[in-house]
């Protein structure tokens, strides 16, 4: 995997808050491969009422809103991991975050922030 994050408040760049969520992202990642041969199963195969953790059960969210009957939650891996590791970012402070695993972009702005993607 290979994941960009930025944080920046008002321009500023916070590396340290940047630091912080790839560290997070490696704890995401370790909660994943624990809960590997779960996302390998097909999602309408998964129970609603299972208890995971938030990563996953979002992942098996996702892929069950997308109709992927046929799918794994792995479909959903890189944009849900980027999702929570700029939702944890961006709970921490600065006002611009942005995550990129491999073209799954989350970006977090607060009022008077813009981002330009392209």
């Amino acid at each position: 995997m290979h994941m960009f994050i930025s944080a920046s408040e008002n321009a500023r760049p916070l590396v340290e808050l940047a630091k912080e969520g790839a560290y997070f992202a490696i704890e995401v990642l370790a909660e994943l491969a624990r809960f590997l041969p779960v996302i390998k199963k097909k999602a309408q195969e998964l129970g609603v009422g299972e208890t995971y953790p938030d990563v996953v059960r979002r992942m098996i969210e996702a892929t069950k809103k997308n109709g992927g009957a046929g799918s794994n939650s792995l479909a959903a891996v890189a944009g849900t991991a980027s999702d929570v590791v700029a939702d944890f970012i961006f709970r921490k402070g600065g006002t611009k975050i942005i995550v990129d695993n491999g073209g799954d972009i989350a970006i977090r702005l607060r009022e008077g922030e813009v981002a330009r993607v392209g």
